[in-house]
């Protein structure tokens, strides 16, 4: 799959979890869904996001190739490390610039 694809598959997925507690009202998406502004809901709906990316991908990724025992391994250690990155962007550009 295009990179830029899954980019924008991702955004999407995050702006839906982003929203969909506050324009549902469904309780049960609380693990999933931002429940404030906090920074803390921004990476557990960036973790998520890019879980539901993958399980986009994955038929795709099927289908090109036969060999797909490896492909989960990769995208759930993408998956810790992308709220991880958000953190770094947003906290080293205060940090650093003031």
């Amino acid at each position: 799959m295009n990179i830029l694809l899954k980019a924008l598959i991702y955004l999407v997925f995050f702006s839906v979890l982003h929203f969909s507690l506050e324009l549902s009202g469904w309780s049960f998406l609380k693990p999933f869904a931002g429940i404030d502004e906090s920074v803390f809901q921004h990476l557990k709906m960036a973790f998520w996001a890019y879980l539901l990316a993958s399980l986009v991908e994955y038929p795709v990724f099927k289908k090109k190739k036969k060999i797909y025992q490896s492909f989960w391994y990769p995208r759930f250690l993408a998956a810790i490390f992308v709220p991880w990155i958000i953190f770094l962007v947003y906290f080293l550009g205060p940090a650093t610039g003031g």
